[in-house]
């Protein structure tokens, strides 16, 4: 009795042992078909993600110019003022031209430039010397330079006193037998500000305008070359 009690025990140990092992090994291979294969997967996708994240370069955002295009005359329109420039047409050269812009108590080096292309050359009147010269010649605008051609001078002899004024002695017109040509910078500057009348750049002097007509100024009469 007791020896077949102790076979049963035995039996149903063993059947308990293989049951616990078949159910483990069971339970191992649903874990290993159903819950690893997942875990791979979910990091597979995570880790694409991630590595789409890195290299999807990043959208700039989108930024509104508030730069404008100008037209053409409305930025020529925008610029600073230039200096306002005198024509350089000969007919506005035309008249008397001093280097002073006021009258003092007489007239200061000028030129008087005729309409048939003739000019006159006067010296200052407030200096006075014993010889002084008046050039006279002809004149012409040539692409930004005005070129000067002495035909002939009048050499004026006088006396000066101490108080600075003259006596004339004599006035004699010598024509050169060699004109002597000059080619003289040339800039017009029209009626600049706090000026009453419009000057140039002649030779690196400036000269201003004080009539059209270079046979007269107010009633002073002067010849018509």
């Amino acid at each position: 009795m007791n020896k077949k009690i102790c076979h049963i025990t035995i039996f149903l140990l063993v059947s308990l042992i293989l049951s616990s092992c078949f159910l483990t090994r069971r339970i191992g291979r649903i874990v290993e078909e159903r819950i690893l294969p997942a875990r791979p997967t979910q990091q597979a996708a995570t880790d694409g993600q991630a590595q789409s994240q890195m290299l999807e370069p990043t959208q700039a955002p989108t930024v509104t110019s508030s730069v404008h295009s100008i037209p053409s005359a409305t930025a020529t329109a925008l610029l600073p003022s230039a200096t306002p420039v005198y024509s350089t047409a000969k007919d506005d050269l035309i008249g008397i031209w001093q280097a002073e812009g006021s009258m003092a108590a007489g007239w200061s080096d000028r030129y008087h430039f005729y309409r048939q292309g003739n000019f006159h050359f006067y010296p200052n009147q407030m200096v006075c010397e014993e010889e002084e010269e008046e050039l006279l010649g002809t004149w012409e605008i040539e692409q930004g330079s005005m070129r000067l051609v002495t035909t002939s001078k009048v050499v004026i002899l006088q006396t000066c006193n101490a108080n600075g004024f003259a006596t004339l002695i004599s006035r004699e017109i010598t024509v050169l037998e060699e004109p002597i040509a000059r080619e003289v910078r040339f800039i017009p500057f029209g009626t600049l500000e706090d000026d009453i009348y419009p000057s140039i750049l002649l030779d690196g002097r400036q000269y201003w305008k004080f009539s059209d007509d270079p046979t007269r100024y107010g009633e002073e009469q002067f010849p018509d070359e």
